[in-house]
């Protein structure tokens, strides 16, 4: 629509440590953006799925701005493997068509 998107998807996790062997899994995610007034941009990610044995969820939310068809954004991701807890600021450039 003019003021949202939403979308879904199912992929491949992999996790590469240099001690050990890769681990695989899946996951689905569920992705919200919002066009509240242009140029801004603000979008919500979600996630669950696997990473070997261990279950792996994500929560990601950005804020941007687009420039034609460029969208420059800065926000934070979480992701939770098992017990353990890793996120931390993002930035980056997302190209819309």
């Amino acid at each position: 629509g003019r003021h949202a998107l939403f979308r879904t998807g199912i992929g491949v996790n992999t996790l590469v440590d240099p001690q050990s062997k890769p681990v695989q899994g899946i996951n689905f995610h569920y992705d919200m953006d919002f066009f509240p007034v242009k140029p801004l941009v603000l979008s919500i990610r979600l996630g669950a799925g696997t990473l070997g044995e261990a279950s792996l969820t994500q929560a990601r939310m950005t804020a941007g701005l687009t420039l034609y068809k460029v969208e420059f954004y800065g926000g934070y991701d979480s992701q939770w493997i098992g017990d353990q807890s890793i996120g931390g600021p993002i930035a980056g450039a997302r190209l819309w068509f």
